[in-house]
């Protein structure tokens, strides 16, 4: 998918003001070529299809963050992280649809961030923070 379909430029304002740096590599493939990160000549917003991927994206990464500290009791936040990262790029819709359905549509992230609802999530019940694996082994 080119980056244009995902991004807009406009040329940048005159009046001062700070830039906000690039903190995850991820945010590389929506920059539109020919641009250098914080070059300060144009602003890059998303179209409503860059929000729908963004979106898509983060709801993949936080139900990874919670697949893998609820229902694999997994605690080293880095190890989390790293493989919630890998996760946001390998899930289909449908595994992410059968994960947020396995663990009761969470709303939230470990961290309190709010998971974008998928289309699975038409009849969401209230978050839980174990999955019922765990619940039967307690």
């Amino acid at each position: 998918m080119a980056a244009m379909e995902l991004v807009t430029m406009r040329p940048h304002p005159l009046q001062a003001h700070d830039h906000k740096p690039f903190v995850n590599p991820c945010h590389d493939a929506l920059k539109p070529a020919g641009f250098s990160t914080g070059d300060g000549s144009a602003i890059v917003e998303l179209t409503p299809r860059g929000h729908q991927r963004a979106a898509d994206i983060i709801r993949r990464h936080r139900l990874a963050e919670r697949l893998f500290t609820d229902s694999l009791a997994m605690d080293s936040e880095t190890e989390i992280e790293q493989q919630a990262c890998k996760f946001e790029h390998i899930l289909s819709p449908e595994a992410t649809d059968k994960i947020c359905t396995f663990l009761n549509h969470p709303r939230t992230c470990p961290h309190g961030a709010v998971i974008p609802p998928g289309p699975c999530c038409g009849r969401r019940a209230e978050p839980s923070r174990t999955s019922p694996v765990l619940s039967q082994e307690q």
